[in-house]
């Protein structure tokens, strides 16, 4: 199973989340992420991939994209933010 490494602006961006259900639903993505990494959609905006580069990845918590990327080998994924869907063009 690969090993998640977490951002110091994901963890910002997790401590400003006041809605508990949210952060249990960004939990369980995190779990599930974990354990299939390439589930994340590629569709990414241009906003999120001038910011952190090709082959980054996205996957919707409301009212979030949680963006992540993977290592080549696959070992790492690598929890970048958490980016409000409706702010990214």
């Amino acid at each position: 199973m690969p090993k998640l490494l977490f951002s110091e602006r994901f963890a910002h961006d997790l401590a400003r989340v006041t809605s508990k259900r949210v952060e249990k639903n960004i939990f369980r993505v995190l779990d599930n992420i974990e354990s299939f990494p390439e589930i994340g959609s590629k569709l990414i905006p241009d906003s999120i991939r001038i910011e952190f580069g090709e082959g980054v990845r996205k996957y919707y918590v409301e009212p979030f994209d949680l963006v992540y990327t993977i290592s080549d080998d696959k070992a790492t994924i690598y929890i970048e933010a958490l980016i409000y869907a409706r702010a990214a063009w």
